[in-house]
């Protein structure tokens, strides 16, 4: 047996073949499955055709060589995807709020998440919250609005000065000395039953008992928290001894 390589990379015994049976084969299949005669071209058709590839099966000297395009792929098209229908997120208060940085008050909050459930929107689920339960107090001992108490009901509580695009809950609205929206937030935590102040970033520097605050400061009965000109003495309610 004497193996021979055709040009189509096909080997074959060439003492018993005269010509690659492999490329013969595929010849006459060819052959058999050419079309008789071209259709008419429709007269809506005015582009031309994009042929697709074609296979050249090469034979020895000799023999004409045979080219027929190679049947189309039927290629399936993918199934079409409706819509966004996944279900809108659902977060607890403190992510929400930590995330976006809410500037607005919880009461704005809450009408902001009520609505239909169904429109795609992220809702904040308050149930983390008790119902309006007393945590304690700030009481304003200068300027103006001396000995006005604001009582603090979330666990937390924002301080600047409001306006229609910026709402807070603790509003020093008569103090131009105070920059708009939250200058400071005071928070309540209710496992170790502590509360703190903190800078929110805004223009107003936040001081508690005269200090700078820079970081979480955690505050006790009778300390003063001064923002711009106005000073506030803290009353807490909830502490070692009560708590809700």
């Amino acid at each position: 047996m004497k193996l021979k390589r055709c040009p189509n990379m096909h080997y074959y015994d060439e003492d018993k073949y005269a010509v690659c049976p492999h490329c013969a084969a595929a010849k006459k299949k060819a052959e058999a499955a050419a079309p008789k005669a071209e259709p008419e071209p429709s007269q809506a058709e005015f582009a031309e055709p994009n042929p697709g590839p074609e296979v050249n099966f090469e034979q020895k000297e000799g023999d004409e060589a045979v080219s027929a395009p190679l049947p189309a792929e039927n290629k399936e098209e993918p199934a079409k995807t409706p819509g966004n229908t996944e279900e809108p997120e659902v977060r607890s208060l403190t992510e929400a709020i930590n995330e976006v940085s809410f500037t607005g008050s919880i009461g704005e909050a809450k009408k902001m998440a009520a609505g239909n459930d169904d429109d795609g929107v992220t809702r904040i689920i308050f149930d983390e919250l008790a119902d309006n339960l007393v945590l304690g107090w700030l009481v304003a001992v200068n300027t103006e609005i001396k000995g006005k108490v604001f009582t603090i009901t979330e666990t937390r509580t924002t301080i600047g000065r409001s306006d229609l695009e910026h709402p807070v809950d603790i509003d020093l609205h008569q103090d131009r000395a105070v920059s708009r929206g939250i200058q400071a937030v005071l928070a309540y935590d209710p496992l170790n039953k502590k509360f703190f102040i903190n800078a929110a970033g805004g223009k107003t520097p936040v001081y508690a008992n005269r200090q700078m605050v820079m970081v979480p400061v955690e505050l006790s009965a009778g300390d003063i928290i001064m923002l711009g000109e106005t000073s506030l003495v803290f009353a807490p309610l909830c502490c070692d001894k009560f708590s809700w």
